[in-house]
């Protein structure tokens, strides 16, 4: 990127990407912005012309239920990780390994971009689908912010590489769409613990039961 694109890429950002704070504890920020030490993760994440900051509603529902659990020394598997926060979020806080899988190779630059400007070292990404993830690979964590069609086809994908009383937590569904996820997900054995939504927009907790 040339020095004057460059500039003009920095206002842009600096206009339409500033901080953002979720749930009191995780601030979102690009490096052209300051770290606030009050909270208690930073996250930096540079946004650039494919990908976005992560500042779509899911994602932040994705984080705000993440937040909610104790994952340290867990065993994580970031579903379709787009920009890498939500591994980069699973990292510091605590968790034992996290792998960051998606079928765009960009999508892993980005990743791998973004883990190196948080200091970030046990996150492994994987360019594919979860159907590419070994079955004796087994999750404490399970983040998946995708579609609802592609939830139903990757279904049993959850179940089985899950730990028994692992936790799936998934977004990306239209509040419509509750009901029939439900359903699907009750028939493999998943129970729903905790779900809300925000704009037109759902975030469920599922945990699998042997």
């Amino acid at each position: 990127m040339g020095k004057r694109k460059k500039e003009e890429w920095d206002i842009i950002i600096k206009e339409y990407c500033k901080p953002i704070v979720i749930s009191d504890k995780c601030q979102i920020r690009s490096s052209l912005f300051h770290n606030n030490n009050d909270i208690m993760y930073d996250v930096v994440i540079e946004p650039r012309m494919v990908f976005g900051t992560g500042y779509h509603t899911t994602t932040e529902l994705m984080i705000e239920l993440l937040l909610k659990k104790n994952i340290k020394d867990n065993n994580v598997l970031d579903n379709g990780c787009g920009s890498g926060i939500l591994s980069i979020i699973a990292s510091k806080m605590g968790a034992k390994s996290v792998i960051a899988l998606d079928i765009d190779e960009k999508a892993i630059d980005n990743t791998e971009y973004n883990c190196e400007m948080n200091d970030v070292k046990n996150v492994t990404t994987i360019v594919g689908s979860i159907e590419n993830i070994k079955l004796d690979n087994k999750f404490d964590v399970i983040l998946s912010n995708i579609n609802k069609e592609t939830v139903f086809k990757q279904i049993t994908f959850y179940k089985d590489l899950l730990l028994e009383d692992g936790v799936l937590i998934i977004s990306g569904i239209r509040e419509e769409d509750e009901t029939d996820i439900l359903s699907e997900f009750n028939r493999y054995g998943m129970t729903r613990k905790f779900s809300y939504k925000k704009e037109g927009w759902l975030v469920f907790k599922f945990v699998r039961k042997s």
